[in-house]
């Protein structure tokens, strides 16, 4: 059962996961894995695509599992502790506004 269909809605209690990423195949065996343990899932072919499902959703998202590097979407991660991902932007928390905003301009000015 594809639980995106039109109609279908979660049964209560049911944990919603939203799927976001660009690979076709990944994002189809992860669904088809969840949905085969019970939960309610729903996919994203990209980022954009995540939070358009996302702010349409019958109910609260409880888990997002996302590729970290989609086309059209910039992912920046933060955290007290060190960068758990090589070669992906990193904001170390507590982080200075100069830290931030130099590397979203990083980022924002490599964008595809």
């Amino acid at each position: 059962m594809f639980s995106q269909q039109a109609g279908i809605r979660p049964k209560d209690g049911q944990s919603i996961v939203l799927i976001a990423d660009d690979d076709p195949i990944a994002r189809n065996l992860a669904r088809l894995i969840l949905e085969s343990e019970g939960y309610f899932v729903l996919v994203a072919n990209d980022g954009l695509e995540a939070i358009v499902i996302s702010r349409k959703c019958c109910a609260p998202i409880h888990v997002l599992l996302s590729d970290v590097q989609m086309p059209r979407t910039r992912v920046v991660l933060m955290s007290a502790n060190e960068s758990p991902i090589p070669n992906v932007p990193f904001l170390r928390k507590p982080f200075k506004r100069a830290n931030l905003v130099e590397l979203l301009h990083g980022v924002l000015s490599n964008a595809e």
